[in-house]
């Protein structure tokens, strides 16, 4: 069974991170974990993102209602998964889906203002980010 140090680095911006970066950083940076029961709502979508969400177990459902509100689009995303990590940075910094615990889920955000300060010092945490929202 993985440990929760392993299934941390196994999360998509933090593969090809080495053992010594990544215990530098969980040293540094503030890792809130969250349980949610099925049916929970994690985001809600017009909420502002203010903080990097990993799901690390369990099944969410993102909801997406059309502009024009003519239809929605539900998808299921097994952990792990990152919730919008485009919504962070930029011009729109609310999410754009609500996200809902399909299961048990749990959860690790990390602040904006750490991932700023602390993760973003690391080369292949910048390349892992770039390469998430430039394939978006």
């Amino acid at each position: 069974m993985d440990t929760m140090f392993d299934t941390l680095l196994q999360l998509p911006l933090f593969q090809g991170m080495t053992h010594e970066d990544f215990t530098r950083i969980v040293g540094k940076v503030k890792l809130h974990f969250t349980k949610y029961r099925a049916g929970e709502k994690i985001a809600i979508a017009g909420e502002g993102c203010d903080c990097l969400t990993f799901v690390l177990q369990g099944e969410v459902a993102a909801t997406t209602v059309a502009g024009n509100k003519t239809y929605t689009l539900i998808e299921y995303l097994p952990a792990p998964y990152l919730m919008e990590p485009h919504s962070l940075f930029g011009m729109n910094t609310v999410y754009a889906a609500t996200y809902t615990a399909a299961e048990t889920v749990h959860t690790v955000c990390i602040s904006k203002s750490s991932a700023l300060n602390e993760l973003f010092k690391y080369e292949i945490f910048r390349l892992n980010y770039m390469n998430l929202i430039s394939n978006r």
